[in-house]
C-alpha cells in the first residue's frame, strides 16, 4: 500500500502497466484475459462528484486514496481470474465522499457468489470492468448511475495506453507511419462515430 501511494500520488509521472498477478492470455469463463492494471487507476476520475478534477489535484488525490484505503478490499481478496458470468446488484452503500455500491458476482463455471463493491475496482482485473458494463448497460435506466460510473472508468484506462505509446515513441524519436497497400474497398460501408474532446 505505502508502494501505490508513492508511485499513484508522489511521483505521477511513472507510467507502467502490468498485469496483476498473471500472464494468462486466453479468455475463457475460469480463465479471462488478466489485462494490465496500472497503480493510478487509484486516481482516476470515476466518481462524478470529482470527473472534472484535475490529477494535479492533490487534495482530491489524497481524498481519492483515503475513500480506497477506508473501504476496498485488499488486492488479491479483488482480483480473480475467473469471469463474471451472472451479476445481481444491491442498493447503495452509505458513505461520506463518494457512490459506493454492492454486488454479487458468479465467476467462472462452478457459479460461486462473490460479493465486492464498487471500490473494489482498482483491485480488479480491468477485463472485469468490462463484463460489469456490458451487463448493467443493458438496463441503463435501471442502473445508473453505476452505467456512467463504468463508463468513465473505461475511458480512463484506454487513456493510459495510449500515453505509453506516445511516450515510447518520443524517446525512439520515431513517428508511427501507417501506409496502406491496397485500397479500401470497404471505405463506404463505414458509419460515423462520436470523437470525444478531453476539457
Amino acid at each position: 500500500m505505502e508502494r501505490i501511494h508513492r508511485e499513484t500520488i508522489d511521483d505521477q509521472n511513472i507510467h507502467w502497466i502490468e498485469p496483476l498477478v498473471s500472464f494468462e492470455q486466453s479468455n475463457m469463463e475460469n480463465s479471462q484475459l488478466d489485462f494490465p492494471i496500472i497503480p493510478k487507476a487509484f486516481l482516476f476520475r470515476f466518481f462524478e462528484k470529482i470527473e472534472n478534477a484535475p490529477l494535479s489535484d492533490y487534495d482530491v488525490n489524497h481524498m481519492l486514496f483515503s475513500f480506497y484505503l477506508k473501504y476496498a478490499k485488499p488486492q488479491f481478496k479483488a482480483w480473480n481470474l475467473q469471469k463474471i458470468v451472472a451479476l445481481k446488484v444491491y442498493a447503495r452503500i452509505p458513505t461520506e465522499d463518494f457512490i459506493n455500491i454492492r454486488f454479487k458476482g458468479f465467476p467462472g463455471a462452478s457459479r460461486t457468489k462473490d460479493e465486492f463493491n464498487l471500490v473494489d475496482s482498482p483491485c480488479m482485473i480491468p477485463y472485469d470492468w468490462i463484463t460489469l458494463f456490458l451487463i448493467v448497460s443493458k438496463d441503463e435506466k435501471t442502473y445508473e448511475p453505476i452505467v456512467s460510473h463504468l463508463k468513465r472508468m473505461l475511458i480512463c484506462y484506454i487513456h493510459e495506453p495510449a500515453k505509453m505509446d506516445v511516450e515510447i515513441g518520443y524517446i525512439l524519436k520515431k513517428r508511427p507511419i501507417l501506409k496502406h497497400q491496397e485500397e479500401l474497398e470497404d471505405l463506404h460501408k463505414l458509419k460515423l462515430g462520436k470523437i470525444r474532446k478531453e476539457n
